[in-house]
């Protein structure tokens, strides 16, 4: 039942389209930092100037915006996956700095030189550099595939 509800979310998901952030989303809806949908899963928060400070070796920071459609919904996803890694949630209003360019940032390793264009937006870190990242709800989705 579980694997078919996720399956069925995806499927609805890969419509979203991604947000550029903007300050007009900033003051809807609001996340708790430590909330649970439809299962007992903690969700941590973290903020921007801890993105590279977690303890872990390798941990996943999925980041994401209040108001967002498309990330409550991948938001929900990652609440049933379980990622051979931690999981910490970056509100992007928690970003304290936010680079006007876009580029790839796969081998950064300072919080002021990453990306934040697009939500939402996964990043694996492993040894405080970006290893991989998914931008947007479409590519987060093919990427949640590997885990059902």
């Amino acid at each position: 039942m579980r694997k078919n509800f996720l399956v069925v979310l995806l499927f609805f998901l890969v419509g979203c389209k991604n947000v550029t952030p903007s300050s007009s989303f900033a003051s809807q809806i609001s996340f708790t930092s430590k909330e649970t949908f439809l299962s007992e899963k903690e969700i941590i928060n973290i903020k921007g100037d801890e993105f590279f400070t977690q303890e872990e070796a390798s941990y996943y920071v999925f980041v994401y915006l209040d108001g967002c459609m498309a990330c409550r919904d991948v938001k929900l996803i990652l609440n049933h996956l379980d990622f051979p890694y931690p999981l910490y949630y970056l509100n992007f209003i928690d970003i304290t700095y936010k680079k006007g360019e876009t580029h790839d940032n796969i081998g950064v390793s300072l919080y002021e030189d990453i990306d934040f264009s697009i939500v939402p937006h996964l990043f694996l870190i492993a040894e405080k550099v970006i290893q991989n990242e998914w931008k947007g709800s479409e590519k987060i989705i093919a990427f949640f595939h590997s885990f059902l």
